[in-house]
């Protein structure tokens, strides 16, 4: 009989503690999700993930995120985070790796919620150089309009594709702007020059990690 009292509550010893960790298991809020390249989808290893978050603590609401915690990559591009549950109200993930523009991806906390799949895709680094330059005949009244189009919006840090304008007869200036290496981009520009204007295009590819120089000469 004593022995069969020590097996139950052996037993109930161990059932409490399975309980007791699945449950502990459940209040805690798992962030995880892949990073690739925007273009390819390839994965990107490597790459440093942080993790901030802003919380109700006390009953009072501070809207400035703080720092959860920061993670890598593994060799396939995934990462992931596991935190204690708080009564988040917003996250923000920022990712950072030396070859690809800085992503920020913010989003809700959800009542109840417990875990939270967030894939992100980054934008490898390049750019463009453009020349201008305003050859004879030219007049006061000239106009140059000149805009890139066709980069990825999830490049946050690249050309927001608005026209740029050069007026006068003496343009000779340089600009350089960030764009998605992998991408054929598409060059629009409307030169103005005693009251007509001509209409051009132009694709160009962005090499990955370098500059890409385009002269416009009008």
């Amino acid at each position: 009989m004593l022995k069969f009292y020590r097996n139950t509550i052996l037993c109930f010893l161990i059932i409490s503690a399975i309980v007791f960790t699945s449950c502990k298991k459940e209040e805690n809020i798992i962030i995880l999700g892949r990073i690739t390249n925007v273009v390819d989808s390839s994965p990107i290893p490597n790459a440093k993930v942080i993790l901030y978050g802003n919380a109700v603590n006390s009953g009072s609401y501070n809207a400035m995120f703080s720092k959860i915690s920061e993670t890598f990559t593994d060799e396939d591009g995934n990462y992931s985070f596991e935190i204690e549950r708080e009564v988040y109200v917003k996250f923000r993930i920022i990712v950072e790796t030396y070859e690809y523009y800085l992503k920020n991806t913010e989003f809700f906390a959800e009542d109840g919620k417990t875990e939270y799949l967030k894939n992100i895709l980054l934008a490898r680094k390049s750019f463009l150089k453009v020349f201008v330059k305003n050859i004879p005949p030219k007049l006061e009244s000239d106009v140059l309009k000149i805009r890139i189009e066709n980069i990825n919006s999830e490049c946050e840090q690249c050309d927001n594709g608005e026209f740029r304008y050069f007026n006068g007869a003496d343009v000779d200036t340089t600009f350089v702007v960030n764009v998605v290496g992998g991408e054929t981009l598409r060059i629009v520009w409307i030169s103005i020059h005693n009251g007509e204007s001509q209409n051009y295009n132009q694709n160009l590819y962005c090499v990955p990690g370098d500059t890409v120089v385009f002269n416009c000469i009008y």
